[in-house]
């Protein structure tokens, strides 16, 4: 009796559970018309606040005919424009885009938002919301977002890209066999090709790198992805890659000709091109670049041109072009750099001409311009410059004119500016010096002018002004300043009682007093 009282309570359980799924696909089923459902989805839908889920949005109802109405993604478009048509509140393609490739718009269709909500504009983006014209783009070929503003177009980091990255954007597509690619990152990872034979256009050692791989944009090339490969001769890096991985083609040392980064890039990474010792062509350096690593292009050493520093970078890496000695050009260094980190330009031999240090860089890093022995023009350093390392200038012997250490200079390094023998205006110092090293100025044999040493700075150290035989005269306004070197001929002038006039007198140098 027990037994079958335990069978009849296994059947009840057994049918109960069978009734709720059987409940539950019902409801499902019913739901999935259901108008009030509905309503309660499509205000959910839009009520997104984030671009990429509007971006995820639109793709999604170009698929969903439920929530399109069975209208198809072609029927919206006629000649490459899309038609007026609302999507949604917060999701409006703009149909007036009809002359969206004068704006650089290389897509299929312009894509314009309405009420774009403040949480856009948080976190890294720059763009202010005021900016925008309430108009924003799609380049619906791989939905990168972009605004429009006084008929130019910008990405979301305020950099315009109108004359750049989308307007005459030619596209190589890639061999698949050739190339391994992440999709997911738009990274190409892996290079699969014979580059002792010649493939399609490409010549034996030739490599175009592709910008779009089975119709998906390509836009970074991978680390290590040519790292030491000595088969690889010509490298073609088109419009449309955005990154250059670290170490990509370091030490490719067959390398030749021309080496052109193309204003799409924005990121270079360290030591990208290190050691491309047979690139004899002209560096041609992307307008947008806007991040460096170090040694990015260290030993390119028969590389020939300027250097033009893109006015979006901020940092010059350490050893970023250190030992091109072969660049011929002049230096032009972009308006917004903040700082010039250590031997950047080191051993860079045969550049030319002026040395203009921006206003916004604050700090120049120890052996930046060391040896840069053919700049021959005059030298101006910006108003910001705080800090001076050791041997930034050290033998840049042809630089001629002034010497104005602006007044936001703090410390200058020891050797900082040693040898610069051809330097013959005046020198005049920061009023605010706090440290000058020691050989700072030594062999700078054609300076001249009366010097005045700020009463912030302490001590003198030795050799400061070693064979500065020119300098007319010395002004201490610090009473106790520690002296361990004047210019030979230079009279000493400071108040009496100071150490400056006991330093005269100890050295029967020619002493005149502050009155």
């Amino acid at each position: 009796m027990k037994k079958r009282k335990g069978i009849s309570l296994i059947v009840l359980i057994i049918t109960i559970i069978v009734v709720i799924i059987l409940a539950v696909t019902v409801i499902l089923t019913l739901s999935k018309n259901n108008p009030i459902e509905s309503a309660r989805e499509a205000k959910i839908l839009s009520s997104l606040h984030n671009v990429n889920d509007s971006i995820e949005l639109y793709k999604s109802k170009l698929q969903m005919s439920r929530l399109m109405d069975d209208i198809n993604v072609d029927t919206l478009i006629e000649d490459g424009v899309l038609k007026e048509y609302i999507i949604e509140e917060t999701l409006r393609p703009i149909a007036v885009i009809e002359d969206y490739k004068k704006l650089g718009i290389n897509g299929k269709i312009g894509l314009g938002y309405k009420s774009i909500p403040e949480e856009t504009f948080e976190g890294e983006v720059s763009v202010k919301k005021e900016n925008l014209n309430d108009v924003c783009a799609i380049d619906l070929t791989d939905y990168t977002l972009y605004y429009i503003q006084n008929e130019k177009v910008y990405n979301l980091n305020g950099v315009s890209i109108s004359d750049n990255i989308l307007s005459n954007f030619e596209r190589y597509n890639a061999d698949t066999s050739e190339w391994t690619f992440d999709e997911k990152t738009q990274t190409l990872t892996r290079y699969n090709g014979d580059l002792t034979q010649k493939r399609g256009e490409q010549e034996v050692g030739e490599v175009i790198i592709p910008n779009y791989y089975n119709g998906k944009r390509v836009k970074n090339i991978g680390t290590y992805l040519f790292n030491g490969n000595t088969l690889i001769s010509k490298v073609v890096i088109p419009k449309g890659i955005e990154l250059i991985g670290a170490i990509s083609f370091s030490r490719c040392t067959n390398l030749k000709g021309n080496l052109t980064i193309p204003d799409s890039v924005i990121n270079i990474g360290h030591r990208a091109f290190e050691g491309c010792n047979s690139l004899d062509g002209k560096l041609i350096l992307s307008k947008n670049l806007t991040i460096t690593g170090t040694n990015a292009f260290k030993n390119c050493s028969n590389l020939k041109g300027s250097v033009i520093i893109s006015d979006k970078l901020k940092v010059i890496e350490s050893s970023l072009f250190s030992g091109c000695s072969s660049l011929d050009g002049e230096i032009i260094i972009g308006e917004n750099v903040e700082e010039i980190r250590g031997s950047a330009f080191q051993n860079c031999t045969n550049l030319r001409g002026n040395l203009i240090i921006p206003d916004k860089v604050k700090k120049i890093g120890n052996w930046a311009f060391n040896n840069c022995k053919s700049l021959d023009g005059n030298i101006k350093l910006g108003n910001s410059l705080e800090s001076i390392g050791a041997i930034v200038f050290s033998g840049c012997n042809m630089l001629k004119g002034d010497l104005i250490i602006p007044d936001s200079v703090i410390e200058i390094g020891h050797r900082a500016f040693e040898g610069c023998e051809s330097l013959d205006g005046t020198l005049k110092l920061s009023e605010n010096i706090e440290s000058i090293g020691t050989l700072a100025f030594k062999n700078c044999s054609n300076l001249k002018g009366n010097i005045i040493i700020s009463n912030k700075l302490e001590k003198v150290d030795s050799q400061v002004f070693s064979n500065c035989r020119a300098v007319n005269s010395i002004k201490f306004l610090n009473n106790s300043i520690e002296i361990n070197s004047v210019p030979e001929n230079a009279k000493i002038i400071g108040y009496s009682g100071s150490t400056a006039e006991a330093y005269a007198i100890k050295y029967n140098r020619t002493f005149e007093e502050i009155q």
